[in-house]
This record gives C-alpha cells, sequence and structure tokens, in this order.
C-alpha cells in the first residue's frame, strides 16, 4: 500500500451524479406542478429551480409529462415503491396464502408494503395535485393505472392457471381500493399509518369481521 486513497469509479461518481440531478429536477417540478399548476408550469421555470439549464433538463427529460410519469414511476411506480418490491410482495401473499381470497390476498401484500410508502406522503400529495391540474395528466394517470391493473390480473391468473374476466374484476377492485386507501391517508391532516387506511378501504368492501379473520389467518 502507498497510503494514497483509492482512485474513485469515474463511471460511478457520473452515474451517482446524474441521478441526483434527475431528482432535483423531478422534485424541483413536483413542487412547481403542485403549486401553480401542471399547465402553468414551463420547462423554464423547473431548470432554474433544479439550478440547471434548460438544455440540461432536455439531456434527462423530453417533455414535462415524460417527467411527470418517467419519474418516479420509473424507479417507483407504484406511490414510490419499486415494481420489484411490489411483485414480490403480491407473488408471496398469493401464493404462500392459498386459504385467502383473492382481493383480501391483494390487501394484505399491500399492507405490508405500506411502512415503505410512509416517508413519501408529501410527494404523493404533490404529485396527486399535479394530476389533478391537467386533464392531459389525468388521463396519463388513468393508462398507468389500468397497466397496473393488468399486471395484477396476470399475477392472479397464474394463481389459479387461467386468464379470465374475475382477474381483471378483483384486479380492478384490489387497485381502487389502494387508491382510495392512498386518497384518504393524504388528505387527512393528522392521518394515521396507512397501513390502516388500507385495511380499512379493504374491510369496507369485503366487511370486518372477514377481515379481521384473514389477516389472523395470514399472520
Amino acid at each position: 500500500m502507498n497510503g494514497q486513497s483509492p482512485v474513485a469509479n469515474p463511471a460511478g461518481l457520473r452515474e451517482r451524479k446524474k441521478r441526483q440531478t434527475e431528482h432535483r429536477l423531478a422534485e424541483a417540478a413536483l413542487r412547481l406542478f403542485a403549486s401553480q399548476g401542471y399547465d402553468e408550469t414551463t420547462i423554464e421555470q423547473i431548470a432554474e429551480a433544479a439550478d440547471v439549464s434548460p438544455r440540461t433538463f432536455f439531456r434527462y427529460f423530453p417533455s414535462k409529462e415524460e417527467l411527470l410519469f418517467s419519474f418516479p414511476n420509473r424507479e417507483r411506480p407504484l406511490f414510490f415503491i419499486s415494481e420489484e418490491r411490489f411483485k414480490a410482495a403480491i407473488l408471496r401473499l398469493l401464493i404462500e396464502s392459498d386459504d385467502v381470497g383473492d382481493v383480501p390476498a391483494l390487501g394484505l401484500a399491500l399492507q405490508s408494503l405500506a411502512p415503505d410508502i410512509e416517508s413519501y406522503r408529501d410527494q404523493i400529495a404533490m404529485l396527486r395535485t399535479a394530476c389533478q391540474s391537467s386533464a392531459a395528466l389525468r388521463g396519463r394517470q388513468g393508462d398507468a393505472g389500468r397497466e397496473l391493473e393488468r399486471w395484477v390480473a396476470g399475477v392472479l391468473a397464474q394463481r389459479h392457471g387461467v386468464y379470465d374476466d374475475a382477474c381483471e374484476t378483483r384486479a380492478a377492485v384490489a387497485m381502487t381500493l389502494y387508491r382510495t386507501a392512498i386518497a384518504r391517508w393524504v388528505e387527512t391532516d393528522e392521518p394515521q399509518p396507512l397501513a390502516s387506511y388500507i385495511e380499512q378501504a379493504f374491510a369496507e368492501l369485503l366487511g370486518a369481521p372477514q377481515q379481521r379473520q384473514t389477516i389472523t389467518r395470514a399472520g
């Protein structure tokens, strides 16, 4: 050893800097979209708030719309949870809990993810506000939701060995309940843990006694 510090990996440093800039742009855009509306926010304003040039913005995102739906959706598409974490939680519950119905099992899987989402409450609120300010964004948000429901339906099909209308219906119901829980959680001034809102939303459909019994069996 010559006593010198090891040389940092230039490629690793570049990637880390790229991610930091991408995060700054996304956070700046969310704040501006939520405070003044999506249509009223310009790329120049986003770049200025992130302390970069408009040219730098376009090196990361082709448009405002793509920014909102590629970040954080690229890494964490389900309310800031990664697709891999989401899929793993659902697959585990559906495979291991043979005695639990499809919709209750999905509810339990989503509850298991709730603690990881807690720290993103402000970002989720801003994302919702941004989408509410633009009809185009609401359409994109709806498309993203339907794509996610199709994936969940596919997981249910793996459980039953057949893809049918029932898989699609149960997936749509479960994700609607989940979005309802997220909305209640975000809109409450002093919210309880997110998992309790998810549990409540599913219990309202399934019936509270059934939901408690399901949780006990799965636990």
